[in-house]
């Protein structure tokens, strides 16, 4: 990453973007580092310093950005309710599990799912230096307790994350192969949600890593390449359906 794109101060930018932006360089570096010795065709040797080092940084990243979330000016914050969509009471598919994010505007509600996002690929890290650490010293047994609660917080950060996904959508549009009786990852399949072109490009990034990185729980991973789907066909982005196909991931 040039020096030039690490920091926007130079150039007079301020507020809470530009740390969000920061912490996206940093978490670049990181996942370039673990892909180094991760990678199938890395000739970098997967030793335990590497791991720990990698796992490391990765948790102080998860540090930052969590007190970056404390921080944040009053006027960035949202509010959870009930979802509009099933005040009826009726079976709805415009949100995950009936809970939403409301935010002040689009460019708040886009810092927050690139927060989530960035906390996703952080977390996914570091639960696969846990998992790597116990297969390289089996006598490691401390990594599993570690390694459930980086599962608790994955499940936790995909759920906010699905939540925040509804605010971008301007409606949700069941299609007549629509099955009321399916499955949550059947009817993430088949339901589609319209979104505005000029909207979609926000959540294109956030919702290629949601899809794709490791350890998110399936569920949601489902009902996320839904919307993916749609945000791919909103803005014309073959490597958007490519990554929902094949869950390619694209940093």
């Amino acid at each position: 990453m040039p020096k030039w794109l690490q920091s926007g101060l130079e150039y007079g930018e301020t507020g809470p973007s530009l740390s969000i932006d920061a912490f996206m360089v940093r978490c670049a570096n990181i996942r370039s580092r673990a892909l180094d010795f991760f990678s199938p065709t890395s000739h970098v040797p997967m030793a335990m310093d590497n791991l720990i080092n990698v796992a490391t940084e990765a948790r102080a990243l998860d540090i930052d950005l969590t007190k970056w979330s404390w921080k944040v000016p009053e006027e960035w914050r949202y509010t959870t309710v009930d979802d509009p969509a099933n005040s009826t009471g009726k079976p709805s598919d415009s949100s995950f599990n009936g809970r939403v994010h409301e935010y002040e505007d689009y460019s708040h509600a886009s810092v927050w799912i690139r927060y989530r996002a960035l906390r996703l690929i952080t977390n996914s890290i570091m639960l696969r230096t846990l998992t790597t650490a116990h297969t390289l010293e089996p006598s490691l047994t401390h990594l599993f307790s570690k390694a459930d609660l980086l599962r608790k917080i994955m499940d936790s950060l995909s759920t906010e994350l699905c939540a925040s996904v509804p605010y971008f959508f301007t409606s949700s549009r069941p299609t007549s192969n629509t099955n009321v009786l399916a499955t949550p990852k059947d009817h993430a399949i088949y339901t589609q949600v319209s979104i505005l072109p000029k909207v979609a490009g926000l959540l294109a990034w956030p919702l290629t890593v949601a899809v794709s990185a490791e350890f998110v729980p399936e569920v949601q991973r489902e009902w996320l390449k839904g919307r993916l789907k749609s945000v791919a066909e909103a803005i014309g982005d073959t490597v958007l359906d490519s990554v929902v196909e094949n869950g390619e991931f694209r940093f």
